[in-house]
Order: C-alpha cells, then sequence, then structure tokens
C-alpha cells in the first residue's frame, strides 16, 4: 500500500503533489472535454502572409490525399540575401508538431526562424501543414489520428515536392509529431528511404513511458482517450477556454504551458503568442493520451506496433536533437529510440540540449545558436560529402 512519500510512476512527484495536480487536471479535462471546440482566430498574421510580412517571397501548393483531404504546403524558393535562380537547390521539408502549424518555423523572423534561415543559406524551403490544422483548405472529417497523416498525408506531400522540384532526395526536418510521423510512414513503407539525404528529428516523443507532461499524465490516468475517441470532432482550447482554465486552477499562462512541455527560460522574447493551440482531432489528442499511458508507439486502438527493428536500411543519416528540460521527450525515451535505430544500423547522431524544453525548438530564439547552426552545418557537411561515406 503506499504511503504519503511513495514516488509516483509519472515522475519525481509525491502522491499530495499528484493528488493536487489531478484536482487541477479533472477541472481541466472538463473544461476540455465541454468547451465549445471552436476553432481559436488569431488577430496574429499567419501562412503566407507571415512570411510575407517579413519580405520572402511565398508559394502557396495544395495537396490531395488519396484519402480526400486538401493540405496547404508554403514554399520559400529563396531568401533575401539570395539571388532569384532556377537552379535546382538542395530541399528541405519541415513539419511540424502536435496543435502547430508551418507558423511555427517562421514565427520570430528571419534571424531566428529556421525556415528564413535555411533559405537564406540557398536552400529550397518546403512548410507541410497537417490535416485539421488552421490554415487548412478543407477539413471532411475529423476521423482520424497520426496515423492517417504518416499513410496519406506525409507520403503525398513529400512525392509532390519531389515532383515540383524535380529533386529526388529531402532533408526532412520534424519537430514534435512531426518527427514521429517520419518514423511511423517509414516503418510501413508508405515513403522510401530512397526519398532521403537527411533526416533531423527535434524533440521526438516517439516513446511517452517517462514523459513528465502534468496534463498528459492526469489524462492517462483517467484514460480520457476512451471519452475523447468517442467526440469524433474539431478539439482546440480557445483563448476563451484558456482563460477560464487559468482562472479555475490559479494557473498563468507561462505555469500552463511549462506544466504541459517542461520548464523553460528561453521564450521571453519569443513571438508564439497567438499561433498556438490549434486544432486537430480530438481522436488524435487520443492517440496521444494513450501513447501516454502504455509509453508504446503503436497504432490507435490496436496492439499493431511501429516496429523501428524493421526500418529499411537507409543511407542517409538520422540527427536526433532533444532537450534535458523537455518534459515530453524524455533522455530515457530517447535512448530508447536510438536502441531501436541500433538494430537497423542507421548511422545516427544525438545531441542533447540544455535548458531546452519541447517547444523551445522552434519558438525559442536561442535555437538559433543551441540548434540551427550545428544543423546548417550538418547540411552543409552532408552536401559536401554526399559523393563521400564521411560524416561528421
Amino acid at each position: 500500500r503506499r504511503t504519503k512519500a511513495t514516488q509516483s510512476t509519472w515522475g519525481d512527484r509525491t502522491e499530495i503533489q499528484l493528488q493536487s495536480e489531478m484536482k487541477s487536471g479533472c477541472v481541466a479535462l472538463g473544461l476540455l472535454l465541454a468547451c465549445a471546440i471552436l476553432v481559436s482566430v488569431s488577430a496574429e498574421p499567419s501562412g503566407t502572409d507571415l512570411i510575407t510580412n517579413f519580405g520572402y517571397p511565398v508559394e502557396l501548393h495544395e495537396v490531395r490525399t488519396s484519402d480526400g483531404f486538401l493540405l496547404n504546403l508554403y514554399r520559400i524558393p529563396h531568401g533575401l540575401r539570395s539571388s532569384v535562380s532556377t537552379a535546382q537547390k538542395p530541399v528541405v521539408f519541415l513539419q511540424h508538431g502536435l496543435m502547430d502549424t508551418a507558423d511555427t518555423w517562421t514565427l520570430n523572423g528571419p534571424s531566428s526562424s529556421l525556415a528564413f534561415i535555411l533559405a537564406d543559406a540557398e536552400f529550397d524551403v518546403w512548410l507541410a501543414n497537417s490535416r485539421g490544422s488552421r490554415d487548412q483548405p478543407s477539413v471532411p472529417n475529423y476521423d482520424w489520428t497520426w496515423d492517417e497523416m504518416a499513410a496519406f498525408d506525409l507520403p503525398a506531400s513529400l512525392q509532390y515536392v519531389r515532383s515540383q522540384t524535380g529533386n529526388a532526395k529531402i532533408n526532412y526536418i520534424g519537430h514534435s509529431q512531426g518527427s514521429i510521423l517520419h518514423w511511423a510512414s517509414a516503418s510501413r513503407g508508405h515513403i522510401s528511404p530512397d526519398w532521403f539525404n537527411m533526416v533531423f528529428a527535434l524533440g521526438p516523443p516517439v516513446f511517452l513511458k517517462h514523459q513528465r507532461s502534468t496534463l498528459f499524465s492526469i489524462m492517462g490516468r483517467l484514460h480520457a482517450d476512451v471519452a475523447l475517441s468517442l467526440a469524433n470532432c474539431v478539439f482546440v482550447p480557445t483563448l476563451e477556454f484558456l482563460q477560464k482554465f487559468m482562472k479555475v486552477t490559479s494557473w498563468d499562462y507561462d505555469f500552463l504551458l511549462q506544466s504541459l512541455f517542461g520548464p523553460s527560460n528561453n521564450l521571453a522574447d519569443s513571438n508564439w503568442h497567438g499561433h498556438f493551440p490549434n486544432p486537430t482531432s480530438s481522436k488524435n489528442m487520443a492517440h496521444w493520451v494513450e501513447a501516454a499511458r502504455n509509453g508504446e508507439f503503436q497504432q490507435f486502438r490496436s496492439s499493431k506496433k511501429y516496429d523501428l527493428g524493421q526500418l529499411p536500411a537507409a543511407s542517409y543519416k538520422y540527427i536526433i536533437y532533444y532537450g534535458t528540460n523537455d518534459y515530453m521527450s524524455s533522455v530515457e525515451d530517447v535512448n530508447r529510440l536510438t536502441q531501436e535505430l541500433t538494430k537497423t544500423k542507421n548511422l545516427f547522431h544525438v545531441a542533447a540540449v540544455p535548458g531546452f524544453a519541447h517547444m523551445d525548438f522552434t519558438w525559442a530564439t536561442s535555437a538559433k545558436t543551441a540548434v540551427y547552426e550545428p544543423l546548417l552545418n550538418q547540411l552543409r557537411h552532408a552536401a559536401l560529402a554526399e559523393q563521400t561515406d564521411e560524416f561528421f
């Protein structure tokens, strides 16, 4: 029988702390399930407007998936300091995370946003938007999770980019949910290893056994995925909902974010306000809660796992960045990921970013020096070494 001092399996919290969090979490969960679930409309520029406001060229492309969804892709063909050229450039494909959009790669402007940094470095930059997000042209239904994103959205988007650019190989950069989509899709054969030069995973929450997010932990303990899977509708906490949530729980916005993603001192000068959260499906949230409870990388409501040990051997390299303060992608779970990748003898490089929480990889201006500059060097090094076996 547990005592008050017993440590919980959900992190370094005592039962007393968990009971307090459970009370707040139950209120939060009730509000989440009872809220009007309306799309949060921001007054901030978004999508192509956000890109053009910073003076960059942008193209809007529309991709149709085989299951009937229309997806917007944004292309930044060149940077401010690079000449307009029809010459083929290396392609970089950026995939955002859960309840986020392509804005996450541009919101901090030319000096600190990865999309602009890459465009100025002579890369052909493509920004993906997942189904259901705010800037999508249409959403036929909400009967999907990231299973369908991996099976339909990612293959269709990548094939389109390869066709439009004439470049057979792509450099893939995914954050959070965007990183796991690659491995889910590749392990099922929906995408080919021949399509990639390099794959970067920023804060990859492939396994959630050791995640420490208060909300996901509480929702997992309450089996909230059952109710969320039955809702079968759009899911997004509106700004009005967040205000009510903070009033009832006495949490401020910073504490709310840190309880979800981990403590961060890197967002004071970030422009992320007004760009998060964005819509997803209630079933997709249920998939995340289910994963937080069972700690496995598997299909929703199924025992079928995405077996990383069965990934086809690839010539490209996996580059993994994780934060030491990341509640969604713990060092223990990252270690498990690298152990699985080792089975296939795929090459990889792992780097810990001190003090980084989950959203710092795209929201923090300090990500430029902590992540983007070494990432850019790795891209350049790989391009120079493409005809050799040398790397790092």
